[in-house]
């Protein structure tokens, strides 16, 4: 499950570096293919978020106090990230970003540099806790 928890960080990683891409040049005339972006990188967003959760559950079974609480905090801090990043959603809508492209565009990248350490803390903190608290509650 590791593996397939970094393929989605991968991929969600990659969809936000073309994001960011067409957010150095000027405002597209065609917003169609940003706007498919957002969409998928909301839609990849809470599916991975749910099957983090549903990866978590799992793990903890039969773990102690210090993994469940790194645990509550992660999932505290990415439902925080994912309700900001829903907000700056139904906050951007189309005819805004082509008032204020740089605007957003700043939004986006501050939005983006939360994603990325989020990931990044992750990768090293939550998910070898996860990978350790399921060995531990699963192995003999």
């Amino acid at each position: 499950m590791q593996v397939s928890m970094q393929a989605e960080h991968d991929v969600l990683r990659g969809i936000a570096r073309e994001f960011a891409a067409i957010l150095d040049g000027p405002l597209p005339e065609d917003m169609t293919y940003a706007s498919k972006m957002r969409i998928e990188f909301s839609r990849l967003f809470r599916a991975h978020i749910a099957s983090e959760r549903e990866y978590a559950q799992h793990c903890l079974m039969g773990a102690g106090k210090p993994v469940r609480m790194l645990v509550e905090d992660h999932f505290r801090r990415f439902s925080q990230l994912y309700f900001d990043y829903s907000s700056h959603v139904h906050h951007w809508r189309a005819e805004d970003i082509r008032d204020d492209w740089q605007g957003y565009g700043r939004a986006v990248r501050a939005l983006q540099t939360r994603f990325y350490e989020m990931l990044e803390w992750e990768e090293k903190e939550v998910l070898p806790a996860l990978a350790q608290a399921e060995k531990d509650a699963f192995l003999p």
